[in-house]
């Protein structure tokens, strides 16, 4: 089963979000669900810029245990070593057998493998070259970014609630208070190791989409002026 992994949101970028919205509505007389869904796609949108496609393999870390294991075996290696060269067995206390089988079962490398499960799998290797070091779904993060602006952008257009096998997307209204409504969407990218790949990605995500959401407000402010002038 896939972990839940929850980001914590700067209440700053919310804040700008929710400002860019808000003159959204002010500048040009969209509805208020309107602007929120624009806002969304404009965030899911930034999502995929930032998740740049870059890695073509997965990391590679030294063992501790091996390292450890290595330096306990030192001495049962060098009589080894000192008993080939005279073509003779060499002569190892019980506590030197023991070292020596911890270092020979012990592979030097893991290959950190992020995964769905939360927590990355560590694959022992010994060939820094590991063919398991090839990312074979390379891109992910950006081709879920990719089908949620997608969905968010349908659902602008009258499209229904959206769910996938890494995404969800869906639009609601709250009401609090007599005849007052909040609306709200929610977009949930369900890749566990996203944060890990892109440090930070959900925050740059909101301030970047709300930077383009205000670009867009001042060009259509530049257009109108003009338009006024001439």
């Amino acid at each position: 089963m896939a972990a839940n992994v929850a980001v914590e949101v700067d209440p700053v970028r919310i804040a700008d979000l929710s400002n860019a919205i808000d003159r959204a509505v002010r500048e040009t007389g969209v509805s208020a669900d309107a602007a929120v869904l624009y806002a969304a796609v404009k965030v899911a949108a930034s999502g995929r810029s930032a998740a740049k496609i870059r890695k073509r393999f997965h990391k590679i870390v030294e063992n501790p245990t091996y390292i450890f294991a290595k330096q306990a075996a030192s001495s049962a290696r060098r009589k080894i070593n000192a008993a080939e060269r005279k073509g003779k067995n060499a002569r190892l206390t019980d506590e030197e057998r023991v070292h020596l089988r911890n270092y020979q079962k012990e592979a030097p490398f893991f290959i950190v493998k992020h995964s769905q499960k939360g927590l990355p799998d560590l694959l022992p290797t010994r060939d820094r070259k590991d063919f398991r070091r090839t990312i074979t779904r390379r891109g992910l993060a950006k081709r879920v970014w990719n089908v949620l602006a997608g969905k968010l952008q349908s659902m602008r257009e009258g499209g229904a609630n959206a769910k996938g096998p890494h995404f969800r997307a869906r639009k609601w209204k709250e009401t609090l208070g007599e005849g007052a409504g909040n609306y709200a969407v929610r977009m949930i990218n369900q890749l566990t190791y996203l944060e890990d790949a892109y440090p930070g990605i959900t925050n740059t995500a909101l301030e970047n989409g709300a930077t383009a959401l205000f670009r867009d407000l001042d060009r259509r402010m530049e257009r109108i002026a003009k338009k006024a002038g001439s």
